[in-house]
């Protein structure tokens, strides 16, 4: 039971990724397989920190109240994902694009704000995202997954298994997207782009599995 729930969170902590993916591969821009590690061994590192930060938490709190506190976390999460969707599909362009933190004058928070808003524009206009492009696309990416993975552990997953299971589903599902966008290019997607439609589709999914996993926890306890 544990797994299912690993694998869950892991698919659902991924599915970021798998959007960047198939971006990438309908825009045919060039992921290495470096590149890809990087950024799945970020979102793994980050699960791993904040579950020993929810481990660590355990220690003050009665394991009654852990459970409690572990659904509540998952099912604010849930919410909080899926709301975050809504509000980007429904936002004016306008006031999405032009925030006080974009006009500041820095050489990088701008980019890594506007990389954690659209994570497919780490690669800019260039053709092939490189090392670097890689860190702040893994930063991205692990960005939603750290509330997730304090509440998780609290729940009882293992940290290790759970990171590597992340990192793993991260890699494939990266990597089975940029392939499909690739291989299908022409057919699903002749406009050289994502459909808005399936894009706004797959942006709920991460918080439907959240809400999933915290039903499961309900059922379970």
């Amino acid at each position: 039971m544990n797994f299912l729930m690993m694998l869950l969170f892991a698919l659902a902590v991924s599915m970021d990724g798998f959007v960047v993916g198939l971006s990438y591969g309908v825009k045919d821009i060039i992921l290495p397989l470096k590149s890809t590690l990087i950024v799945s061994a970020i979102s793994g590192l980050i699960v791993c920190l904040s579950m020993l930060a929810g481990i660590f938490s355990t220690t003050f709190i009665s394991i009654f109240y852990v459970n409690i506190i572990a659904t509540v976390l998952l099912v604010v999460m849930g919410l909080w994902l899926i709301s975050t969707a809504w509000r980007e599909q429904h936002r004016p362009k306008a006031i999405a694009e032009e925030t006080l933190l974009f006009r500041l004058h820095l050489p990088l928070l701008p980019y890594v704000i506007q990389v954690i808003k659209a994570p497919e524009k780490a690669a800019g206009d260039n053709e092939e995202v490189d090392n670097k492009e890689a860190w702040v696309l893994g930063l991205a990416l692990a960005f939603d997954s750290m509330g997730g993975g304090f509440a998780v552990a609290m729940a009882g997953l293992s940290v290790l298994q759970t990171s590597v299971m992340v990192m793993l589903a991260c890699f494939l599902l990266i990597e089975a997207a940029m392939l499909l966008g690739k291989k299908f290019r022409l057919l699903l997607f002749p406009e050289g782009r994502i459909s808005p439609k399936i894009e706004n589709s797959l942006s709920y999914l991460p918080g439907i599995i959240i809400l999933l996993l915290a039903l499961w926890k309900i059922i379970t306890c």
